[in-house]
């Protein structure tokens, strides 16, 4: 699913990087400014994606989060909030929720 994410994000006009492990995408951060990540919640290797944004957001305060889940809307809205996109997802809604990522709220 990763590959597939990537191509859209390509298509979608972003610069993109990507890391098998949070462990893996942690190193790429340290190293490399970024400005949304995306991250699927469950991850190989030990660390959640959860754990990975709250991880990236030490590093970076203002960095976007959008994550990506399989799981059942109502249990995973529960464990954290933020940005999600539930698999299957199109490229019309993973445009759909990054442009909103850069939109600023209405007041």
């Amino acid at each position: 699913m990763r590959k597939v994410a990537v191509k859209m994000l390509d298509r979608l006009g972003f610069q993109t990087m990507q890391a098998e492990t949070a462990e893996d995408a942690l190193e790429l951060l340290a190293i490399t400014h970024v400005d949304v990540l995306f991250t699927d919640i469950e991850l190989p290797g030990g660390m959640n994606g959860t754990e990975l944004a709250d991880k990236a957001t030490q590093l970076y305060p203002g960095i976007k989060v959008l994550f990506t889940t399989g799981y059942a809307r109502e249990a995973t809205l529960r464990e954290r909030g933020g940005r999600w996109l539930f698999k299957p997802y199109s490229y019309r809604e993973l445009a759909r929720e990054l442009k909103s990522l850069f939109t600023p709220p209405s007041t």
